[in-house]
């Protein structure tokens, strides 16, 4: 029985593979090498997204110490405050200032910030 075949460049290969069609639609008309940078660039924003989901997740792991899966005010002040302290800064702000940033992320008005999507 003839197996079917593999893409070859392990996994660069296979996001190729999975995303040719697409990227060869988007390049029509172009040179040829246009399709491979297409899918360079964004084979480089999945691992981006990948590095930055799994920093939220670490962020998560860390502050969310009810496990609810969201961050209420006191776990993301801790958040906030351990962060500041780490760029070398005294971690102290005001309130005014925290609770103006916490409104920012807490998109449902909550009380809670959600991580982001995958």
């Amino acid at each position: 029985m003839e197996q079917p075949k593999r893409p070859v460049g392990g996994a660069y290969g296979i996001f190729l593979t999975e995303k040719r069609a697409e990227f060869m639609k988007a390049c029509a008309g172009k040179q040829a090498s246009a399709v491979s940078k297409m899918a360079g660039d964004a084979r480089i924003m999945a691992d981006i997204d990948a590095v930055i989901r799994k920093c939220v997740d670490d962020i998560w792991q860390e502050y969310d110490k009810d496990n609810s899966g969201s961050l209420d005010k006191e776990e993301t002040k801790k958040f906030v405050q351990n962060t500041l302290s780490e760029m070398n800064d005294s971690g102290e702000f005001s309130e005014d200032d925290f609770e103006a940033c916490f409104k920012e992320f807490d998109k449902d008005g909550s009380g809670t910030i959600e991580p982001l999507s995958p």
